[in-house]
């Protein structure tokens, strides 16, 4: 595996990337430093807080300025949390409506051009297959129709590739790492 995202070929509209867990983390430093380093967009975690988030990108040398996070990690482990600029955090991923609020909040904006949800296999450990793709399907055309680009990130798993089959209609690339 190379280190420029250029052999990801991320394009214009729904990108759909399904990694071995061993890439898993390699694989999201080079999109996210790839594309903070050439648009703005909103990067939405369901498995890392925002803090830890924030740390490890800039471990890796990578400008977060450009990023605006969603998390839904937060607020479940810590009591009190300090106001963020670039930061919403939300009660968790259970609750779809008010992750999709802060999606259409934020995305609504036209200040981003692209969103990293991380990641679909994460979705389904908290709600069953038939839910998860209503959710994706949801997610990409609505920011496919406000001209905003999509990067979702799936572990090569059995559970998640049954989702990925059915997604993967709505996708403009898949890309199997």
């Amino acid at each position: 595996m190379g280190n420029n995202a250029e052999e990801l070929k991320i394009e214009k509209g729904a990108n759909i990337i399904v990694c071995k867990s061993i890439n898993y983390n390699q694989i999201n430093n080079i999109i996210r430093k790839y594309l903070s380093e050439h648009l703005s967009g909103i990067y939405v975690t369901l498995n890392k807080s925002h803090p830890s988030l924030l740390q490890e990108l800039k471990n890796n040398k990578i400008d977060t300025s450009k990023l605006y996070f969603i998390d839904s990690v937060c607020k479940k482990i810590a009591k009190k949390l300090k106001e963020e600029v670039n930061c919403v955090d939300i009660e968790g991923v259970e609750s779809l409506t008010e992750l999709s609020l802060a999606i259409s909040s934020a995305s609504h904006t036209g200040k981003f051009k692209f969103l990293i949800f991380d990641s679909i296999t994460t979705l389904l450990i908290y709600h069953d297959q038939e839910t998860a793709e209503k959710f994706i399907s949801y997610l990409i055309n609505k920011l496919k129709s406000l001209d905003m680009s999509i990067i979702l990130i799936s572990i090569d798993e059995e559970k998640s590739n049954k989702i990925v089959d059915f997604i993967s209609q709505f996708a403009d690339k898949i890309i199997s790492l």
